[in-house]
């Protein structure tokens, strides 16, 4: 059947339930919702929304035997070894306890076409700009996007195991995010009056990206991409040596 993946906030300990397979639920549009969670409510009576923003995130495969170094406090790791006998895994007592919601479907903030956004990780001070990232293409008569919420599922993925039924052979089972805290907000905010130092790692991220959907879809996938941003050097990229 292969590996089964669920997204978990550890603080509200929710869970959004099984999204099947990696390679499923990635290109499928689903990671999109994440946006919506993680940007701050700017209109009356949304925030009643569920709002992510400052959580530990990490979307793991029910194949894990392990987690990230420091996921957990020691309190939820002696929490979770008194459960041991009845849930062999973090993603079986997240799946059995935890609260399941449902992302919405429509933005929290109001956005202006003037606006440009980035994500943040704020456990490692850094960001991703979306307009770096963000990539349309045709698929079929349907319009596939790439945007900040892909980034994020890319990242906060962790399985022991590294079968996620996609062409991509990287590490994506490892995410170099998974359980770290996020919000999305404007880049101009990014700096401001906060005295924290922040990377942008959006030219890394805007390759991975690349290198991951060109494996599942090939050249005319990668060639939409370049015409649809103007670019031309397809050596830019050089995903067939990644």
């Amino acid at each position: 059947m292969g590996q089964s993946w669920q997204v978990i906030n550890l603080d509200k300990g929710q869970t959004l339930g099984s999204w099947g397979k990696l390679g499923e639920c990635l290109f499928s549009g689903l990671p999109g919702t994440l946006v919506h969670v993680l940007e701050q409510a700017t209109e009356p009576g949304l925030d009643e929304a569920p709002c992510w923003i400052g959580d530990r995130i990490i979307c793991l495969g029910n194949y894990h035997q392990d987690l990230p170094t420091g996921l957990l406090s020691p309190g939820e790791q002696a929490k979770l070894d008194e459960v041991r006998d009845d849930y062999s895994s973090l993603y079986y007592f997240a799946r059995e306890t935890y609260l399941e919601t449902e992302l919405p479907y429509y933005n929290r903030r109001k956005r202006q076409d003037s606006q440009k956004f980035v994500l943040r990780n704020l456990s490692k001070n850094e960001y991703v700009r979306e307009e770096v990232i963000r990539c349309e293409t045709l698929r079929g008569r349907w319009i596939q996007t790439v945007g900040l919420g892909e980034v994020l599922l890319s990242r906060i993925s962790w399985s022991t195991d590294n079968s996620c039924s996609m062409s991509y052979r990287g590490d994506i089972h490892r995410g170099v995010w998974a359980g770290d805290r996020f919000d999305i907000t404007t880049v101009d905010q990014v700096e401001l009056g906060s005295g924290i130092q922040w990377k942008d790692v959006s030219r890394e991220v805007e390759y991975e990206i690349t290198v991951i959907w060109f494996r599942e879809y090939g050249d005319d996938w990668l060639q939409q991409k370049l015409t649809r941003s103007g670019d031309s050097a397809e050596s830019s990229y050089s995903p067939r040596l990644s």
